[in-house]
């Protein structure tokens, strides 16, 4: 999504591994996406708690959400 230039909101539990994903995704964009381009959300989204909080700071940054990809999972 990032070679197609998609503004992206990644999240995951580890802040330090979605840093590697952005700077990774700001590579494959060839310059077309900025940092601010890439909001990044470290929070467990099983918490559902949270999810109110993140989908706000989302709209409020973005405006709206075109596409949701969604690869969570849990597993007990």
């Amino acid at each position: 999504m990032a070679k197609r230039q998609c503004k992206l909101i990644l999240t995951s539990t580890t802040q330090s591994k979605l840093e590697e994903v952005r700077k990774n995704c700001l590579e494959r964009s060839n310059g077309a996406l900025t940092s601010d381009d890439i909001l990044v959300l470290a929070y467990d989204i099983s918490d559902y708690s949270k999810n109110d909080d993140a989908f706000k700071q989302i709209v409020e940054k973005f405006g709206d959400i075109d596409i949701l990809a969604c690869n969570a999972g849990k597993a007990s």
